[in-house]
């Protein structure tokens, strides 16, 4: 509201925000598929599976291997 009031830049903006959100649906795909996923690779209007990995317990070792 003080940015309206003032016409200052906010701290944080539209453009930045998006791209913070590009890197992580990056690193959602990247580790999901295992391969390094470019973050001009990833649409704004694409279809992305953000369902969690399965969650294991504290002593499970078996995602080690």
């Amino acid at each position: 509201m003080d940015c309206l009031l003032t016409g200052q830049k906010p701290m944080t903006d539209g453009r930045g925000n998006l791209h913070v959100v590009q890197t992580v649906f990056a690193m959602h795909q990247s580790a999901k598929s295992g391969e390094v996923v470019k973050i001009d690779e990833i649409s704004l209007d694409g279809d992305y599976d953000l369902s969690p990995h399965p969650v294991h317990d504290a002593d499970d070792v078996s995602v080690l291997h």
